[in-house]
């Protein structure tokens, strides 16, 4: 009974934690759009990358959190950071020094699509055909949301598209990757220890540092121009949207199949959207309520069991 009441207290914190993260993720396209105008999109990355690996170490330290020392607990969580942050945070910081910040979130997004499909492959998840109308439901309420941005015509380079989809692959990637756990990844015949979650956010973040610190100093010189909003949205993508939002990420990802969660993320781009309309100055259209009433229906379709 008190571990049915414990299950219930906790699924009611899932809509809070989903709420954290559409507020930070959403906000984030703005902090690294804002951040590439001052320090170029591979620095900007790894600094996001150590602020978050120093912000969750530190957090896992005062709590006590037990260290993962087993050496394939290390190349679970390398794998998952050369995926989700110098994959993801790399190409997505290249992404938004080339492309605005409303088509940079599209093409981010079709992230979900591609955990659904990797997980078909790589997990044998199932999606029924409501799960696969509720899919095609929220990508397209992505579409409505965003159509205007799309309208008319669009001077960014054809790399930095080609730089978001790369990262919305290694991101999805990763996704299905975690959900498989490290014995299925890694194989082998010896139990594999459960990695605390703090630490595995912590050291993605570290290990996904370093190759984005590579190209940093190979490619671009670490050149930085320090303005005072170089640093608040250096902050804001590396402690919020690195740390505390992968975290959560994460947390929801060990609970919940990749499908699922993959689907809860599509709300992100609305609030993107939102967000680049206040800070800045972007126009918010109707089609921001259209869109996000689509993506929650799809949501709904996807995750009702």
């Amino acid at each position: 009974m008190q571990t049915r009441r414990a299950a219930i207290s906790a699924e009611a914190f899932v809509p809070l934690l989903l709420l954290a993260i559409y507020l930070i993720w959403g906000f984030a396209y703005v902090a690294v759009r804002i951040a590439v105008r001052d320090a170029p999109p591979f620095t900007v990355a790894a600094g996001r990358a150590l602020l978050a690996a120093a912000t969750l170490g530190l957090a896992a330290l005062a709590l006590g959190r037990p260290f993962p020392r087993a050496r394939r607990s290390q190349i679970f969580a390398a794998v998952v950071g050369l995926l989700n942050v110098s994959g993801l945070a790399g190409f997505m910081s290249l992404g938004l020094s080339l492309v605005p910040a409303g088509e940079s979130s599209l093409v981010t997004y079709t992230q979900p699509l591609q955990v659904a499909l990797l997980s078909v492959v790589l997990l044998h998840e199932r999606l029924t055909s409501r799960q696969v109308v509720g899919l095609a439901l929220g990508f397209a309420g992505v579409v409505v949301v965003l159509l205007p941005r799309l309208g008319g015509g669009s001077a960014a380079s054809p790399l930095g598209y080609a730089a978001l989809l790369v990262g919305a692959f290694t991101w999805a990637l990763s996704a299905v990757l975690f959900r498989r756990g490290p014995a299925r990844l890694l194989g082998g015949d010896r139990p594999v220890e459960r990695v605390d979650v703090f630490w595995l956010v912590a050291l993605q973040a570290a290990y996904g540092a370093v190759p984005l610190l590579a190209a940093g100093v190979l490619l671009e010189g670490l050149h930085v121009r320090w303005t005072g909003d170089l640093i608040w949205s250096w902050l804001f993508a590396g402690v919020g949207a690195g740390g505390v939002a992968n975290l959560l990420w994460f947390y929801l990802l060990s609970k919940r199949s990749a499908t699922v969660v993959a689907a809860y993320v599509f709300l992100v781009p609305a609030f993107a959207v939102a967000f680049g309309g206040v800070v800045l100055g972007e126009p918010i259209t109707a089609t921001l309520a259209a869109g996000g009433a689509l993506t929650l229906g799809g949501i709904a379709l996807v995750t009702r069991t």
